[in-house]
């Protein structure tokens, strides 16, 4: 039996996903990520303000850089008989000019339970948060949070999402009823199945390493249904159980429907997978099957089998 399983999993890594759609993936946002060294990073945000809603101390600040009755020199660019030109412009400092300005100022995010969409890029994770609606059937205000991470720092963040893929499995492994006569046996016939699936576990570590490329690893753990389909011959030896058996010159090829079970894991590009199903032929002797409504386990080894 080791053997048996053991040639299993090798033929297993032939196996090859395609056609995979992947749905609703969102990252948990916690406001606060502490390190082991007791260190933490704090989700941020930019705020614009006014100038009137500024404190005394930061309304003066600005007094200081632009005191009042001083004049500013700037560059403007004008369109004039279709040359773009570039000129100098002056103002004088008033308060009509304090009053129109808006200041941007980082403040950590005090939200929590925020679930969204991320971005790596530099030293920054962005995070676009997903919306919900509040008591009054309005989303709000859309905000954009992000984190801001050191060289050679990591921050991980858990994620859940949706997984549509159509895989083949081409080693099955039946299992032997010694009640009534039916020895275990590996079929290898062609099946195209359907795994529909949600993380159960998910998460995405984000290493910043400055002026190089910043290096993001993810690890997955799917489980799921498998909707599938394939043929059989039957035939005197795969009928043995039946009443009846097929007699030993007759052979039919039947349609048969799969419903199973599966999981897998995933880092990255490499994915493990493991099935559970139960094969149902279908027409005129097909209940005669030995496997008939019997469990078989297959085990899928590929590269890129699932998204990550």
């Amino acid at each position: 039996m080791k053997n048996y399983f053991i040639t299993l999993i090798l033929f297993s890594i032939c196996t090859l996903g395609f056609g995979q759609e992947y749905f609703n993936k969102k990252y948990k946002i916690p406001n606060k990520i502490t390190f082991s060294d007791s260190s933490s990073i704090y989700l941020k945000k930019i705020t614009k303000i006014k100038f009137k809603d500024l404190t005394d101390k930061e309304k003066d600040s600005i007094r200081n850089i632009f005191p009042l009755g001083s004049k500013l020199n700037y560059e403007v660019e004008k369109n004039i008989s279709g040359n773009k030109i570039k000129i100098f412009e002056t103002i004088v400092i008033d308060e009509e000019f304090y009053q129109k300005q808006i200041i941007e100022k980082k403040e950590n995010v005090l939200r929590t339970g925020i679930k969204g969409f991320v971005k790596f890029d530099k030293n920054k994770l962005t995070v676009n948060p997903y919306l919900i609606k509040d008591k009054y059937g309005d989303f709000g205000k859309r905000d954009v949070y992000y984190y801001e991470l050191k060289n050679r720092q990591t921050i991980k963040l858990s994620f859940n999402e949706w997984t549509v893929s159509a895989l083949t499995i081409p080693i099955k492994y039946r299992f032997k009823n010694k009640d009534d006569g039916i020895s275990e046996e590996f079929t290898t016939d062609f099946n195209a199945n359907l795994f529909i699936g949600k993380t159960l576990f998910g998460k995405t570590s984000f290493f910043h390493r400055k002026d190089v490329d910043n290096i993001t690893n993810t690890y997955n753990l799917t489980g799921g249904i498998l909707l599938g389909t394939s043929t059989v011959k039957l035939n005197a030896s795969n009928t043995s159980a039946a009443n009846q058996p097929l007699d030993s010159e007759i052979e039919h090829t039947k349609g048969l429907g799969t419903i199973g079970l599966g999981l897998s894991y995933s880092y990255n590009k490499i994915n493990l997978g493991g099935f559970i199903g139960w094969d149902y032929s279908v027409g005129d002797n097909a209940k005669k099957w030995n496997y008939y409504k019997k469990h078989w386990i297959g085990f899928a080894l590929g590269y890129s089998l699932f998204k990550l």
